[in-house]
């Protein structure tokens, strides 16, 4: 980097720092450009030539800020005794670092929540050429993306996921830490895990069997398929084998009636016979 670079690199540096003094110290809406200049020891025309206004100034403040935090709290996860286990855990360790942090450091908790969006975010990260702390965002929503792909969650606006996060994490943080109110922090926090785990849990895609599973699903289907046809081949048979009992039946049925009435008809003319016989003259026809 030449001279001229770094030199326009600090006089970047001292705006923002100087800003920020400003923006906590006596508020961001009584806070001019011409403050800035001043305590930045630059002239005002100078601020133009590394910012629009203060509120572009502004996301960059909160960008840098939360991106310092979220690269100690990444830090600290690398060096904790118990490994991450997903995304979920990923998430739910970040969130308790970072309201640790903030408990800590109340005036940029006031300073960050109060200008805290995805959009401020998004806005950094394409920024890359000109704000260093977007690597460090970029780093952050690239692992993200990652592990959500991992964890075998389907999104279909991931940036909307994590904006409906942060925004919960920063609106009942700071009244919680702020105010205590509705409650502590402490009180809270199991409450907030388990929203963040329902909201995550709703975009999780079913467990896929394990092969074990798969192959006895697979062989029961196919041992089914296998059985169908002789089932089916057996219950004809059985229903031939019926018919042909029901025939057979009523054959026998029709031959011994056919039988019994030729009996009964020959017993009725035999005995027909002898009567005309015994009687003592013909009788007429």
């Amino acid at each position: 980097m030449s001279k001229v670079d770094v030199n326009k690199q600090n006089k970047r540096n001292s705006l923002l720092t100087n800003a920020y003094d400003l923006f906590v110290n006596q508020g961001f809406n009584k806070t001019t450009i011409s403050d800035i200049a001043k305590h930045s020891g630059l002239a005002k025309g100078t601020f133009y030539l590394y910012f629009k206004d203060k509120y572009d100034l502004r996301d960059e403040l909160v960008a840098r800020k939360s991106a310092q935090i979220l690269l100690e709290a990444q830090k600290a996860l690398k060096v904790r005794p118990v490994p991450i286990n997903g995304l979920e855990d990923y998430l739910l360790a970040m969130v308790d670092y970072i309201l640790n942090f903030l408990q800590r450091n109340r005036m940029l908790l006031k300073f960050i929540s109060k200008n805290l969006s995805w959009g401020v975010f998004r806005h950094a990260v394409e920024k890359t050429s000109e704000n260093p702390a977007s690597n460090d965002l970029g780093e952050f929503y690239e692992n993200y993306l990652l592990a959500l792909k991992a964890d075998n969650y389907e999104c279909d606006d991931p940036e909307l996921l994590l904006f409906t996060i942060i925004e919960l994490v920063s609106s009942t943080g700071f009244g919680c830490i702020m105010y205590d109110s509705p409650c502590t922090m402490e009180e809270y926090l199991p409450h907030l895990h388990h929203t963040i785990h329902l909201i995550l849990e709703g975009y999780r895609l079913p467990k896929k069997q394990n092969d074990s599973e798969h192959t006895a699903d697979a062989q029961a289907k196919r041992e089914a398929s296998e059985e169908a046809p002789k089932t089916a081949e057996a219950q004809n048979t059985l229903i031939q084998n019926a018919e042909s009992r029901d025939a057979k039946s009523a054959g026998t049925a029709h031959g011994n009636a056919r039988s019994q009435d030729t009996d009964l008809q020959g017993a009725a003319h035999g005995n027909a016979q002898p009567q005309d016989a015994d009687l003592p003259f013909k009788t007429a026809s």
